[in-house]
């Protein structure tokens, strides 16, 4: 029984996972080299906050932190303990003159009676806090506050202390880019998908049998009968008739007129001619019209006058008549008859029988087995999706605590103490403490860092990119850790 699901994928996700929840770079952060410092070059600003009075409305400061992080700008708490005496300092870093007006105003609002006073020399001031050689160990405490108001922290925190200790404690806000929230959010969401598949694994075992038997008989009879009867009768009368005629006649006329040739006549002046009798030259001219041809002689008697006339040849004129004629009749009668019977008979029988059985056996085994490390895991990637979801609606920082002072013990201490009050079970809160002393290669670097108010980074081996050693937080629970009431503080 083998489990089919990807078995490198789940070690990779396992290996994110580890890498976002369990922090191991951070536990090896005293070996890693520094990276260089931001370009960043903005104005820092600082207050020193002379007197805080107690205030039961101070949860509200939160709208001034969130109006803060709308302008960009990073928060500073700085307390130093020195010589049985304790100073408070809030510090700006950004490029908008307005937002120290803001925090002061702030103060005033929801600290009534509060008295601070800017510090006009901050570069020395800054120097003078921030050097190296004045210190002999720095510890960082990793650890995200929680929004319990019941007790304020720093007051604990200095009460558990003691006044005679020396120290510097530092604690450092960076506002967060909301794009960076959602793409830790966006990796949430993956890795609980895919360690969700695995969160259980299940294997199975199975068997299955099958059996199939056909038994097939047919018979077939079937009877058709059939029987057909055709008349038919066709009858045709036809008739037709044809009359024509045609008459072939023709008959040569010949036309002969007779004229003296060099005969001189003597007619007499005042004949008349009888009134049926023409002139040859209209006899002529009917004979011509006519299309016949005769002979004939005439003469004419006139008053005694003396006339010469010649005689010409005989004329001939062919006349031909044609005439046919034909006279036709037909007719013709048809008549057929049909008829015809048809008849068909046919049998035909069938018969089918059939008989099938089919038999499957099937058996199969399974059982699963919980994984609780995977279990645990989508857990707290749930827990991550709920926290980084109200980070994307609010305001976040980027946090972390600074401790240095002359002795390892003190800042050790410190940094201990500190964790132990916030009191923070949060998967988000690893509760890690790294320290460096003043033969480490980095600690200047590290000063160097905190003196402009940025957390150091740190370069990761394999060219993994960089680190820093903070975790993400709200307002809510960033003034559970600048509040300091130092009118209780100190008697």
């Amino acid at each position: 029984m083998l489990e089919s699901r990807n078995l490198e994928l789940q070690e990779e996700m396992i290996k994110r996972y580890e890498w976002l929840f369990n922090h191991p770079h951070l536990h090896e952060l005293s070996c890693l080299p520094i990276a260089g410092l931001s370009s960043c070059k903005a104005p820092i600003y600082i207050i020193e906050i002379t007197f805080l009075r107690d205030s039961s409305n101070y949860t509200q400061f939160s709208y001034i932190l969130n109006a803060l992080a709308a302008f960009e700008q990073t928060i500073g708490c700085i307390i130093i303990s020195k010589n049985n005496s304790l100073s408070l300092y809030f510090g700006l870093k950004g490029n908008c003159p307005a937002a120290l007006s803001l925090l002061e105003r702030g103060l005033l609002q929801f600290f009534p009676g509060s008295t601070f006073m800017r510090i006009d020399d901050i570069g020395h001031f800054l120097k003078t806090l921030f050097d190296p050689s004045k210190y002999s160990y720095v510890t960082s405490a990793l650890a995200m506050p929680n929004e319990s108001y019941t007790q304020p922290l720093l007051p604990s925190f200095i009460d558990l202390m003691g006044k005679q200790e020396d120290f510097v404690a530092f604690f450092l806000a960076q506002p967060i880019c909301r794009n960076d929230i959602l793409c830790s959010l966006n990796e949430f969401y993956e890795i609980h998908n895919i360690l969700a598949q695995f969160s259980q694994t299940t294997y199975t075992n199975y068997k299955s049998d099958s059996k199939t038997s056909s038994n097939a008989t047919a018979n077939c009879c079937t009877n058709t009968c059939s029987e057909s009867t055709t008349n038919t009768c066709t009858e045709n009368h036809s008739t037709s008739k044809n009359c024509y005629s045609n008459l072939s006649f023709s008959t040569p006329f010949s036309l002969i007129a007779h004229r003296p040739s060099n005969v001189t006549e003597t007619t007499p002046r005042e004949a008349k001619v009888p009134s049926n009798a023409a002139s040859p030259n209209s006899n002529e001219k009917k004979s011509e019209s006519n299309n016949s041809s005769f002979g004939s002689s005439v003469i004419v008697t006139n008053t005694p006058t003396t006339k010469t006339t010649t005689t010409e040849a005989p004329k001939s004129i062919n006349t031909t008549l044609l005439l046919n004629r034909a006279n036709g009749s037909g007719s013709s009668n048809g008549s057929s008859t049909a008829h015809a019977d048809s008849c068909g008979n046919s049998t035909s029988t069938t018969n089918t029988r059939n008989h099938s059985l089919c038999q499957t056996s099937y058996h199969a085994l399974s059982f699963s087995s919980p994984n609780q490390y995977i279990q645990d895991a989508v857990s707290n990637l749930i827990e991550a999706i709920t926290r980084y979801t109200a980070l994307s609606k609010n305001k976040a920082y980027c946090f972390s605590s600074y401790f240095f002072s002359k002795r390892p013990d003190i800042s050790m201490r410190a940094a201990y103490s500190y964790l132990g009050l916030l009191d923070n079970s949060s998967i988000f809160s690893p509760n890690i403490v790294s320290s460096w002393s003043c033969e480490s290669p980095q600690f200047k670097s590290i000063f160097k860092s905190l003196k402009h108010f940025s957390h150091p980074s740190f370069c990761l081996s394999d060219n993994m990119g960089c680190v820093t050693n903070t975790v993400p937080i709200l307002s809510t629970e960033l003034i559970n850790t600048l509040y300091l009431p130092i009118s209780n503080a100190i008697p």
